[in-house]
């Protein structure tokens, strides 16, 4: 199982219905590290780190749930980071 980190930028309705939150809660349900933060465009940024399955599973369940509403991605891999615990959000 490969880990890796990835960076999205999430844009649509991605601030003021819970998206770092859910990002938060779900990273930790399925081991991933990382963090999220609002933009002041209205996006919002954050880097995932974990097993690619994991990651992939996370972005599907922010992308179905029912109060997001993702309209674009940017994702990029990102080198990882060694000694990084926990998912913050700020």
């Amino acid at each position: 199982m490969a880990v890796k980190r990835v960076g999205v930028q999430f844009y649509g309705r991605v601030q003021g219905v819970g998206f770092r939150w859910r990002c938060k809660m779900t990273a930790t349900e399925t081991g991933l590290t990382g963090f999220a933060f609002n933009e002041s465009d209205g996006s919002v940024k954050a880097e995932f780190q974990g097993e690619e399955s994991r990651i992939n599973q996370l972005i599907y369940e922010l992308d179905h749930d029912h109060f997001i509403r993702i309209e674009n991605m940017d994702i990029r891999i990102m080198p990882l980071k060694d000694n990084e615990s926990g998912f913050q959000v700020w």
